[in-house]
């Protein structure tokens, strides 16, 4: 894999296997530079490694043939470049436009394919905007509290509220008591916060349902924001799956908060 494109981040290959059969893609939402790095990636495992199957986060069927809406009512009449530009375009919508771009015409062998349940999706978009109607207030009041319940206790729990913890964070919170909370507000805040992160969990299992099935000759590619990719490499461990974590590579300082 080219070094301008992704790096590796980790990954487990049991003996008895003698190929790849996972690719892990950390993806970015709404970066464009992480979005053109996506699709270069997946077409590169398809013309390079025989991939041609691609999971991706966020939809819940097959994408294609275009405009598989490239161009629908929502975006206006922006170009595919001038969406991707915006964070309006995702990488696997850009590799499944591409791949289609084919000069023969034919259908291609590299199938795009969302790995989301809609409910579990649509449920989860209803916590986000609640969440995100309280956030500011509950952040506010939370700090106020550094003093008597400790400053790295409080910022924890900030990160919590504002979606930013990393999974080896997230995991050392729930093994921690709380402080008690009276206030209403920061009550409904972490019930929200815990409820989205349920969800969370409950996708990422979903996905290593939808994925189980592997074909072609190449690895099985599967697109998720940075938090779910712990979870699916665990699952894919415990079932003796090979696979490996990449992360595009991104030229923009503090990735490693991007993929947060």
């Amino acid at each position: 894999l080219p070094p301008t494109m992704a790096e590796v981040k980790s990954g487990y290959f049991p003996p008895h296997q003698r190929q790849l059969h996972y690719v892990l893609i950390e993806d970015v939402h709404g970066l464009p530079e992480a979005q053109g790095k996506i699709a270069a990636i997946l077409l590169y495992a398809h013309h390079h490694w025989g991939s041609d199957q691609a999971f991706v986060e966020g939809a819940f069927g097959r994408i294609g043939p275009p405009p598989f809406p490239i161009f629908s009512v929502d975006r206006g009449d922006l170009t595919a470049n001038e969406l991707l530009r915006r964070g309006l375009f995702s990488g696997g919508e850009l590799a499944a436009a591409l791949a289609y771009a084919s000069p023969s015409g034919q259908r291609p062998s590299l199938d795009v394919v969302g790995m989301d349940d809609p409910s579990l999706y649509r449920r989860q978009l209803e916590v986000l905007e609640e969440l995100m109607q309280i956030e500011e207030k509950a952040v506010a009041r939370l700090r106020r509290q550094s003093h008597s319940w400790g400053y790295g206790r409080v910022d924890l729990l900030c990160r919590l509220i504002e979606r930013r913890i990393s999974p080896a964070d997230f995991e050392r919170e729930g093994q921690t008591p709380r402080p008690k909370m009276t206030d209403p507000l920061l009550r409904r805040a972490m019930e929200q916060a815990d409820a989205y992160y349920r969800l969370t969990n409950l996708r990422s299992l979903n996905f290593a349902r939808r994925t189980q099935t592997r074909r072609g000759r190449g690895p099985c590619l599967l697109v998720m924001g940075g938090f779910h990719a712990p979870a699916l490499a665990r699952i894919l461990r415990a079932k003796g799956e090979s696979y490996i974590v990449i992360s595009p590579h991104l030229t923009q300082n503090d990735t490693q908060v991007h993929y947060q």
